[in-house]
């Protein structure tokens, strides 16, 4: 059971297999506290360096992210409790971007 004020989700995943495919969430290997399912945690493309990740069941409002790959920024916002909108972008010239690695922590 997921306790208030705890981690409630979290995933660490690259993008690069995505590149180029908008239409389906893909499930990636993560924790969620709401669901033990192997589809708890998807990921969505939705465009150009920006991701839509949901964990099933999670009622998270808030969500920390930092990039994992160099010369990247990330930024989350929650679209609904559970369910965040991941962007990612280049520092040295702000141009959203695919093929990155991120991680997600979900509360």
């Amino acid at each position: 059971e997921c306790q208030t004020g705890w981690l409630s989700a979290s995933a660490t995943i690259d993008t690069a297999p995505l590149n180029g495919t908008t239409d389906q969430p893909a499930a990636v290997p993560g924790f969620d506290c709401a669901s033990k399912a192997a589809d708890a945690v998807t990921i969505q493309r939705e465009a150009i360096g920006q991701y839509t990740v949901t964990f099933a069941g999670s009622d998270a409002h808030v969500a920390t992210v930092s990039s994992a790959g160099a010369n990247a920024v990330t930024a989350a916002t929650m679209l609904e409790p559970g369910s965040f909108l991941v962007k990612v972008w280049n520092n040295g010239d702000a141009a959203f971007v695919d093929g990155k690695s991120f991680s997600l922590n979900a509360f």
